[in-house]
């Protein structure tokens, strides 16, 4: 919070120093110049000062991971400024009134510093007071002007003609294919279907070929069969990973195709795999995916909550079905769980005199399957 308003903590200061100073140049008492000067800029700098605090006060309703990182601002900013207020108000005129003005022995530090501030006095007198005058005199025109810019600007972008992505995609140098099937499957079944996906990669590296260097876009090929979560020691047999890494911009003759338009060409010769629970090909990078993690968000996703039924199957499939037919998206997938039974084991009251718990019973479970 503190880092954040650095910047806004001196613009009191700034404003009624200057406004000192000017009066100080006048030739006016300096107790007098401190006493004016101040008064003149009072209303209107106490009222920046406020509406800035108010600007972060809304931080204070903000919910989640990032409620936990913007709560933390509003009570900094706001004390911060108050005392800057009261500071600029108070002490600074008291110091101000020493300001010498006339003097005419400066180093070469003070004769570049002088430099510039006549070069901007200069432009304030020359520039900036002749076109404020020229404006205020003809406001409903400046008005009137502004109100016309802003029109054009506003048909400019809703016109189409000005583009704008929040979380833009960008090509990936790797395309990478996962596939999760039902929960029961053998390693050396889904090995099967790894394989099957693979299998495809050669006829993308003969159909996807760099025009000027004759290339294929296609170089190096990943196969993974099962996979770990994070953290855990216990294989999921029924996961799998393809992946293909793709010859980068700057080794190319021409652009070529984005990743999206391999991907979909692969997905198509790889067909419908009906017996997974879910298929899909990432092919871009769009900016949302956490921090730490490989997989990205999904910029749109939809669940379906409720019992496991084959109609809410069905649903999701038709869902799925629907997304595809509208131009733009490129992958669609759904991912359905199977039934899974449970075992669930309690302990007999006459554990707890044994001092036995529910977490030793659990611990020599996962013992015997795992042997850990």
């Amino acid at each position: 919070g503190f880092i954040i308003v650095v910047g806004l903590v001196v613009d009191d200061a700034i404003v009624t120093a200057e406004n000192i100073y000017s009066r100080l140049k006048t030739g006016i008492d300096p107790i007098e110049a401190s006493v004016l000067g101040t008064k003149e800029v009072a209303v209107p700098v106490t009222f920046g000062v406020i509406t800035t605090i108010v600007a972060f006060l809304p931080l204070l309703t903000f919910q989640g991971q990032w409620g936990t990182f913007a709560k933390q601002i509003p009570p900094v900013i706001a004390p911060v400024l108050l005392f800057s207020l009261i500071e600029s108000k108070l002490i600074l005129p008291a110091h101000l009134k020493h300001l010498k003005t006339g003097r005419t022995d400066f180093n070469f530090f003070t004769r570049f510093q002088k430099r510039i501030a006549d070069g901007l006095e200069t432009f304030v007198e020359k520039v900036y007071q002749p076109s404020l005058r020229l404006a205020i005199e003809h406001r409903y025109s400046v008005c009137a002007t502004f109100f016309a810019m802003a029109l054009l600007m506003a048909g400019y972008c809703q016109g189409g003609r000005l583009g704008f992505v929040s979380m833009p995609s960008v090509d990936r140098l790797r395309i990478t294919a996962y596939i999760d099937l039902p929960n029961d499957t053998p390693l050396e079944q889904t090995d099967i279907y790894v394989q099957r996906i693979a299998s495809k990669v050669d006829q993308l590296r003969a159909e996807f070929i760099d025009k000027g260097s004759g290339r294929s876009l296609i170089t190096n090929l990943h196969e993974q069969t099962g996979d770990y979560d994070r953290g855990s020691t216990v294989l999921k047999e029924n996961e799998g990973e393809i992946a293909i890494e793709i010859l980068p911009p700057s080794q190319r003759k021409s652009p070529g195709p984005r990743n999206s338009v391999i991907a979909k060409r692969w997905k198509e010769l790889v067909g419908e795999l009906p017996e997974a629970q879910s298929f899909r090909i990432r092919a871009e990078q769009s900016g949302r995916g956490r921090s730490g993690e490989n997989r990205d968000e999904e910029p749109v996703e939809i669940e379906l909550r409720g019992p496991n039924s084959p109609e809410k199957v069905e649903t999701a499939h038709q869902i799925k079905d629907l997304l595809e037919s509208y131009e733009g998206i490129s992958d669609a997938y759904t991912k359905v769980r199977g039934d899974a039974d449970e075992l669930e084991i309690s302990l007999k009251p006459r554990a707890a005199e044994l001092r036995l718990t529910q977490q030793s019973l659990a611990n020599q479970i996962r013992q015997a399957f795992y042997g850990e």
